[in-house]
Parts: structure tokens; sequence; C-alpha cells
């Protein structure tokens, strides 16, 4: 079975590769192996050649970190391919393991068809690897002088914010997932952290800086209404108050994107919460978070919003699994700005 990969790719490639099962991944540039740990019995293939380092486009200290912690790499200067072979699954696509991969409109098909990974893995293996890129040989590939920064690719151009791409209906919209969540809680952050690392539920290479955390009371089916609901897309969060007929009020927007890892139960004084973790991209693909003044200024015209159309207010404000249709958000922009008129 085959299935579309848009802008929930890197979230699935991420989970993939935290799968026990030797990886392997062959793709024409990397400059970044954050998410991506890469250790003993992996192998990598990718264009080390002299051009794309001075170009930046494959970075030798990246390498050289998969390589101490045991990954196997080659050079192959005329590798264009993009592919991702996990244990289970395979992902094709126009993605490569660089920063800029991050803040573009990548797409990938996934698939665990039998017959394509056979294919995949006797490509794999027809590729020269004739240039092992060892120890010795990234340290000399260290010292290529990299040409001065374009700012091409990087995220820093300019992109549509929130506000803007609620204003002009922008179809960047539907590449995400809306969720609220209460800033009150009766979790710790240093609890959650201290569960995560006994746990050992995060992956090599996360900081705390990284990642957050939301939580809501354990119910029957929680886990899985989580799962359906935030594994598709990354998420763009509000933070809200909730007032004692579960009706919310916009407070804030938080300036990274979250992107779904997992969940596990937690307990406290007796009580049963569902703990989920969020790992947190700062530069967001084709949209920003940044800027003080507008966020504010969404939060109000939501919360119009909210005060004209009640019933939508308390269907949000019900929903187990926290979210805001894409639809449900532009109704309430279209009836807060109407009611700020």
């Amino acid at each position: 079975m085959a299935k579309f990969l848009g802008a929930n790719l890197w979230a699935i490639v991420e989970s993939e590769a935290r799968r026990p099962g030797a990886k392997r991944i062959a793709v024409a540039y990397t400059s970044s192996l954050k998410g991506i740990s890469l250790g003993r019995g992996d192998v990598l293939i990718t264009d080390a050649s002299k051009r794309q380092i001075e170009q930046r486009q494959t970075d030798v200290a990246s390498l050289q970190a998969a390589q101490a912690r045991g990954c196997a790499i080659y050079n192959v200067p005329s590798l264009h391919a993009k592919v991702y072979i996990f244990r289970r699954q395979i992902v094709v696509g126009s993605a490569n393991l660089s920063r800029s991969s991050r803040f573009l409109r990548e797409a990938a098909v996934l698939t665990s068809s039998p017959q394509i990974r056979s294919a995949a893995l006797d490509w794999f293996d027809s590729l020269p690897k004739t240039d092992p890129l060892t120890r010795e040989r990234l340290a000399e590939l260290r010292k290529i002088r990299l040409l001065p920064r374009t700012g091409f690719a990087t995220g820093s151009g300019a992109r549509l914010t929130l506000l803007e791409a609620l204003e002009k209906k922008d179809s960047l919209l539907d590449d995400f997932v809306f969720s609220w969540f209460e800033t009150d809680s009766p979790l710790s952050d240093s609890g959650v952290k201290t569960e995560a690392r006994e746990r050992r539920v995060l992956p090599p290479g996360v900081s705390g800086k990284d990642w957050k955390w939301f939580e809501w009371e354990e119910g029957r089916g929680l886990k899985r209404v989580l799962d359906l609901a935030y594994r598709r897309k990354p998420c763009i969060q509000f933070r809200v108050k909730v007032d004692d007929d579960q009706v919310i009020k916009f407070t804030g927007l938080e300036t990274a994107i979250g992107v779904y890892m997992l969940s596990f139960r937690m307990s406290h004084r007796g009580r049963h919460h569902r703990v989920q973790l969020i790992r947190l991209q700062h530069r967001s693909p084709g949209i920003t978070l940044q800027g003080p003044s507008w966020r504010s200024e969404l939060c109000n015209i939501l919360t119009a919003g909210l005060r004209a159309r009640p019933e939508l207010a308390r269907r949000i404000g019900q929903r187990r699994a926290s979210t805001i249709a894409r639809n449900e958000l532009a109704a309430l922009y279209a009836a807060g700005t109407h009611a700020n008129e």
C-alpha cells in the first residue's frame, strides 16, 4: 500500500527513522541530520563533492557526527535521488537531508510494498561505493573553504503571516492542522521531562529546547484520537483560556510549528493524563508565525468570532483532540472580522 506525503513528510520520515532496524539513505545533499539519527549498521550515500561542500549543500560536520556513531558513508558526486529505506517503509520523493528542505514544499511517496523494497535495495546496492568517507577522508574534506552564504533556500525569504494567509484564504492553510491548549496544567514541565528521560522516549540528539508537551485527561480511546488528529500535518498552536461552559478565548499563538512525535500515559495525584510530545520547528514551511503585533490582532479577531458563533465555540471547546478544522478557523476569522467592522 502506498501513501502520498506532503506537509507531513518530515514527521513521517522522523517517525520511521526512530524505529529499530538498519537505515539505507541515498540523498543528493546532506546539510542537516536533525531528527534523523544515523549510527552503527546504517548506510548514507550522498554527494560530498568539493562543489557541493563549498556551496554548503553538504555539511561535512554533519557527516563526521554520523560517521563517529558508526554510520557508513559514501560519496557519489552524480547522485540526485532522494531515497529513504527503513525497516518497514520506503520513502521516495524530493526531500534532501538539508536545512532548507524543512521550509520547502516537498512531496514523496511512502510504501511498504515488498516488491518495491526489494527493487530499492537492489538499486541502493548498485550505487558505487568506491569513495568511502572515512574519518581521515572527512577531515580532509573539512578543509574545503566554504563560499559566502547567499541566503538561498534558508527560509528567510518573504512568507505570509498566518493573519495574511487567513485574509487571502491562501491554500497554504491546508498544509497544517490547528490546535488550542490551556497554559494551566496539573503536570509540571520538570516532571514531564523527567518522565520522558526515564522512559527513553526521546530520540538521540533532541534537546529540551527542541520539543514541548501537551496533556489531556486520559480517557478510553484517547491515544487513537490524538494519533489520527496530529500525525498527518505540522501543527499551529493557539494558547487559550476555557470558561466553565467549555467556551474558549484566544490569548496567544506559539511562534514555532509543532510536529507530533509520540504520546504516553502519566499519573499525577491519582489521576491519569495523556502526555503528547511535540517536536518544534522554529521556521515553518511556507508561512511565518513571527512578529509581535499581528498575532495579538489575530487572537482578537478569532475571539470576536467565537462570541459571534457560540455554537462553533462550544463545538471546538468540547472536541477531545483540541483541534480546530481549517474551515472552522476560516469561519471564526470571517465572523470576527465582520463583528469588528
